[in-house]
């Protein structure tokens, strides 16, 4: 007859464990700008005023709060889940977005009318404006709803446009957290963002010959908005509550003190 009861702390384990059916591409996550002020800023490192230098070969882009601050903050969006159980209670949430990353040394490049500034690496974050509640929990107002961690990603668009788009690219890397979601992808995670109303047109300095190479973008402002995704299969689950967590630790530890006190064949030596 089975053993039923030795074989209940490892079945409590494994229904706790087990991750939902794998999914094709997801995508998890998106975000609008909270209004039509600009939210987010490149600034070229070359001479001259910020916000229209284009002799430099470094850049850095980071989110503002308001359309003429000079510095790093946060700007106020809405932010959404796009994947359950998240997606059912957090929808529209208001937010505070951050971004940070830079390019050193990567001039832009040019080819058939698109012009593309690679190399790009840093951070953004999403975190509440205000106390929420998901799924039976009351969250409060600086929970972070998602971050990620970039490597590699490319700014692009058409020569001389007033648009672009931020994305992750197929050689870099993209880490996502969340302190509401634990995510089962083991690689391949992404994200694309549309910056539109381009205070100055994407162009870079520099005839792109051998004597007058490109230089990196040329500084703008722009607003910006997009998506979080994951490229490849996986699942997102929600943080389990402290009660699941205790009867999980329960579990093991009935496993430990079954596999220790198991009973052992006597050996008999000549």
């Amino acid at each position: 007859m089975p053993n039923f009861r030795r074989r209940t702390p490892f079945a409590i384990a494994a229904l706790l464990l087990v991750a939902a059916p794998a999914t094709a591409a997801t995508s998890l996550a998106n975000f609008t700008a909270g209004g039509a002020t600009n939210n987010i800023r490149l600034v070229n490192n070359g001479t001259g005023s910020p916000d229209s230098a284009s002799s430099g070969t470094s850049v850095r882009l980071y989110s503002t709060t308001t359309g003429s601050s000079n510095t790093r903050g946060v700007a106020a969006v809405n932010f959404s889940f796009l994947t359950a159980p998240l997606s059912t209670s957090i929808a529209s949430l208001p937010a505070w977005f951050e971004l940070d990353a830079s390019a050193t040394a990567t001039p832009a490049t040019v080819y058939a009318g698109t012009i593309a500034q690679a190399g790009l690496a840093g951070y953004f974050v999403f975190t509440a404006r205000s106390a929420f509640v998901s799924g039976g929990t009351n969250y409060a107002a600086g929970t972070q709803l998602l971050r990620a961690d970039f490597t590699a990603a490319s700014l692009s668009g058409a020569f001389g446009g007033s648009s672009a788009t931020l994305a992750s690219t197929p050689g870099g890397d993209v880490t996502l957290v969340s302190d509401l979601a634990s995510f089962g992808f083991a690689d391949g995670e992404g994200f694309s963002f549309a910056l539109t109303g381009l205070t100055n047109s994407l162009i870079a300095a520099g005839s792109g010959t051998v004597g007058d190479p490109y230089r990196a973008l040329r500084s703008f402002r722009a607003i910006g908005s997009g998506e979080v995704e994951a490229d490849r299969t996986g699942a997102v689950s929600a943080v389990p509550e402290p009660e699941t967590w205790a009867l999980l630790i329960a579990g093991f530890v009935m496993i430990g003190y079954q596999q220790r006190h198991r009973r052992r064949p006597n050996y008999v030596t000549g």
